[in-house]
């Protein structure tokens, strides 16, 4: 599985959501590439889930059968393990 953790400038905010995610994905024993891009750069990049912060402008950026997870709190572990875990399950990953 391949996560892609978007911001706009790619500077800091998705490298911080990456490394939640992979504390929570540890924690969910799930396997996965986790990849920190700038909102342009991550439109390029194909991946099965893409996780950015509420507010940020992403619509039809990224592929349609990918998953899309807005998120509040880049360092919120439990809303990201929640939100990961709807969107793994309805995805079948």
């Amino acid at each position: 599985m391949r996560i892609v953790t978007v911001c706009g400038c790619g500077l800091g905010t998705c490298f911080i959501l990456k490394f939640t995610v992979e504390k929570v994905l540890g924690r969910l024993g799930v396997a996965a590439e986790v990849t920190p891009c700038d909102i342009s750069s991550a439109a390029l990049e194909k991946a099965d889930i893409y996780i950015f912060l509420l507010g940020l402008q992403v619509e039809g950026e990224f592929s349609a059968d990918a998953r899309c997870i807005e998120i509040y709190d880049v360092i919120d572990e439990m809303e990201i393990e929640e939100k990961l875990k709807t969107c793994i399950y309805i995805k079948g990953i």
